[in-house]
């Protein structure tokens, strides 16, 4: 694999469920979402770490989160996304963080049953997918403003669930369980016709990520149609570049990508 993946603090990872990158004191901070294990000795809640040294730099949304599943960084803020159930059925938060100091600083609240799994930041907007919207039983890709405002909605066909998004210049990238699929977007994150729906016949992804250091690519992870983990290199016009096959039946859960100066993670 020509991308180096370089060793991160091995504490957090089996709570990790996402992980992202912001500008920090020195030189990046990498924000880790910690499920937790329902103890007030190890809550639900943002790690934070240099990402070059491993050094522990705190947490914070203890007490505002139940079951964060992913962060996505846009300016001086972490949005994480974050589930919970009542009565049996799932339902979803993004609550907003100042990642520097920790602040809470207010939810966007859904207006329906949701299992947001994957958030991105696109320019000043945040885009959010809906995994399984246990209403029209498939996926579902929202864009909202800097006010918390929903701004775009665009649905994915039947039994196409969304698990995480990622973007780069005008689109969206979307990992599915029926491949990847692209969105055109305009400057206000609205949806503008569909770009590419690629992946083979039974490939299932689960994360995607893109990286200003890699332009033109994107990258999604997940299982082909022999259940081998595999992580796809795509250019963003929708050509596979490079596929890259894991230990069979490995990290079958794979849930987030993310990138460093010098990686994959």
């Amino acid at each position: 694999m020509k991308l180096s993946a370089k060793p991160i603090v091995t504490s957090a990872l089996a709570a990790l469920v996402s992980v992202a990158f912001a500008q920090y004191s020195s030189p990046e901070l990498m924000l880790v979402a910690d499920v937790g294990n329902g103890t007030s000795a190890h809550p639900a809640q943002v790690e934070r770490y240099d990402p070059a040294t491993g050094q522990y730099l705190g947490a914070f949304g203890s007490g505002f989160l139940y079951d964060p599943q992913a962060i996505a960084v846009v300016g001086q803020d972490a949005y994480v996304s974050d589930e919970y159930s009542y009565q049996g059925v799932f339902h979803s938060k993004i609550d907003k963080f100042n990642f520097s100091t920790g602040a809470f600083d207010g939810s966007i609240d859904s207006t329906q049953p949701t299992q947001l799994s994957g958030l991105a930041g696109y320019g000043s907007d945040l885009l959010a997918c809906d995994r399984d919207n246990a209403v029209a039983g498939n996926g579902v890709l929202y864009t909202f403003n800097a006010a918390g405002q929903l701004t775009g909605t665009n649905v994915l066909g039947p039994a196409q669930y969304a698990w995480g998004v990622a973007a780069a210049g005008s689109q969206d990238f979307i990992a599915t369980s029926t491949g990847l699929l692209s969105d055109s977007l305009d400057s206000q994150g609205n949806f503008t016709g569909t770009v590419f729906n690629v992946g083979a016949v039974g490939d299932t992804y689960r994360a995607v990520a893109t990286s200003n250091y890699l332009p033109g690519t994107v990258f999604a992870a997940g299982q082909d149609i022999n259940l081998n983990t595999i992580i796809d290199e795509y250019s963003t016009t929708g050509t596979l570049l490079n596929e890259y096959s894991l230990t069979k039946n490995a990290f079958v859960n794979y849930s987030s990508l993310a990138f460093g100066h010098n990686g994959i993670l």
